[in-house]
């Protein structure tokens, strides 16, 4: 995380999950600020989705979507290139005994 903390234009503000993708570039949830980004070599940021309240991870799919665990909305997403939702799954789509931890897990899980 140290190597690409410190060039990212911009800032982070609580990076929580990073990945190395495929074609070298890197995946930030970037919590505090709402946000997932994708950043080149260089630290530009090539793709980002916003929006977000205090994401948890988000992955790259096989097809190039994105899942997010979006906990302060206590949610899941996968969104597509263009920053569509695709799909969506609530903790209030479940009893209210679920929490958004639970959430989180099935996110996990998911991934």
């Amino acid at each position: 995380m140290a190597m690409w903390c410190g060039f990212y234009e911009g800032g982070l503000n609580w990076p929580r999950d990073s990945d190395r993708l495929p074609n070298g570039n890197t995946l930030i949830v970037d919590s505090r600020n709402g946000r997932v980004i994708e950043i080149d070599s260089e630290g530009k940021i090539t793709w980002s989705f916003e929006g977000l309240r205090l994401p948890y991870d988000a992955d790259m799919l096989p097809d190039g979507k994105v899942i997010i665990s979006d906990s302060g909305n206590s949610r899941v997403i996968i969104v597509d290139r263009d920053g569509r939702t695709l799909f969506e799954l609530k903790a209030s789509d479940f009893s209210p005994l679920w929490s958004r931890y639970r959430i989180i897990f099935i996110a996990r899980v998911l991934i």
